[in-house]
């Protein structure tokens, strides 16, 4: 579905509903900057795959006339390195170029006014966002994300992993309460399976005034899906985390693990753990990356 449709779909959902103003704080701050970190360690058949990922991001939100807001993610720097038997796969992405290293094809480049797949050039490929939703005030996603196509940005997906972060709300201050969010999409993997979550509310205050922490969890299994083209089986999903925010309601910082347990029909397994670090850039607090995005103009 194009952005356009996903967004007008979530129009008429929300239609006639009278909400309240947008959540996590996003009225008082519509601007925010994230950086993600990812560290997926995947097996296949036997076949280990380490994946580690680093992306900075801008969050723009619009509120809307029904009182729901809009979402839009702004690719601002990518790196993914992933290893194998075969050996080590580099990607950099940022609006200085592109640079895709692989051990089979050696080094290829883009430079900001290159054509890509879907853009007259990466430059403006970058200057649109590369995810797009709708939330309602209580936090729930109205429709479906939206994804950009274009092939460069096949494995950027920092805002299924910013939603699952951020707890849905139910209004009240209980200290358990649930909900649910959709499992982001695994590197190439979109499994459109949604995740019931327990949140509680820890004791004691986070880090600064009015600052809280909450704990989610999750776990889910799923018989006969179908994992990609040919590939169906059992999946079982478990999810962990620990989120913080702020005073005014704002997601500061996060962390999870997501693993994954796949048993195609066909005797294919996979076993995969995925490992998160998210954290509010624009915030007031310091991003330390154990995985920095080089821009291709500095290699």
């Amino acid at each position: 579905m194009k952005r356009a449709g996903a967004l007008l779909a979530a129009a008429v959902l929300a239609a006639g509903c009278q909400e309240g103003p947008p959540p996590y704080g996003l009225e008082r701050a519509p601007d925010q900057l994230f950086a993600l970190e990812e560290d997926d360690l995947t097996e296949i058949d036997g076949e280990v795959v380490r994946v580690r990922r680093y992306t900075e991001f801008r969050l723009v939100s619009t509120e809307r006339p029904d009182g729901g807001v809009n979402l839009d993610v702004y690719l601002q720097r990518f790196y993914e390195s992933s290893e194998t038997a075969q050996g080590q796969s580099e990607v950099a992405i940022s609006s200085g170029g592109v640079l895709v290293r692989q051990p089979e094809h050696g080094d290829i480049q883009l430079a900001p006014d290159d054509p890509t797949p879907t853009a007259p050039s990466l430059r403006a490929l970058l200057e649109e966002p590369v995810a797009a939703a709708v939330l309602g005030s209580d936090g729930v996603v109205r429709g479906s994300i939206w994804h950009a196509h274009d092939p460069l940005l096949a494995t950027v997906a920092p805002l299924g992993w910013l939603l699952l972060a951020l707890p849905t709300l139910d209004g009240s201050e209980a200290a358990h309460w649930e909900g649910s969010r959709e499992v982001p999409q695994l590197g190439h993997y979109r499994l459109g399976v949604q995740l019931p979550i327990q949140y509680e509310r820890l004791a004691g205050d986070g880090d600064g005034a009015g600052a809280q922490r909450i704990r989610l969890a999750s776990f889910t299994r799923r018989r006969g899906i179908e994992l990609a083209q040919g590939l169906s089986g059992d999946l079982e999903v478990s999810f962990r985390g620990e989120t913080e925010l702020d005073g005014e309601t704002k997601l500061a910082a996060s962390t999870s693990e997501l693993v994954l347990s796949f048993n195609g029909v066909d005797g294919s397994t996979i076993e995969a753990t995925y490992r998160t670090s998210l954290r509010c850039s624009s915030c007031g607090a310091d991003v330390n990356s154990s995985a920095p995005a080089p821009d291709p103009e500095e290699r």
